[in-house]
């Protein structure tokens, strides 16, 4: 019988604020969930696997999908 191994994608830690949070959803903006940068814009907020041109990987989700994944953690305001 074969065996596959199935290589672990990096997991990029996303911590921003509650406020940042908000004004990248009002923005549409995903956020890749292998190398953590951001896609400015188009990305709708239920999107998953999207194109990040930062790794070339299809790992772009939306804002509020990542938060509904558990996958952005929010740090205190600094106000």
């Amino acid at each position: 019988m074969d065996t596959i191994t199935v290589a672990k994608q990096p997991r990029a830690k996303i911590v921003i604020s509650e406020e940042e949070c908000r004004q990248h959803m009002n923005d549409f903006d995903g956020v890749c969930l292998g190398c953590g940068e951001w896609t400015i814009g188009g990305v709708e907020p239920d999107a998953r696997q999207y194109h990040c041109d930062g790794c070339d990987s299809m790992r772009v989700y939306g804002c509020e999908e990542a938060v509904t994944m558990g996958r952005i953690t929010f740090a205190d305001d600094p106000t």
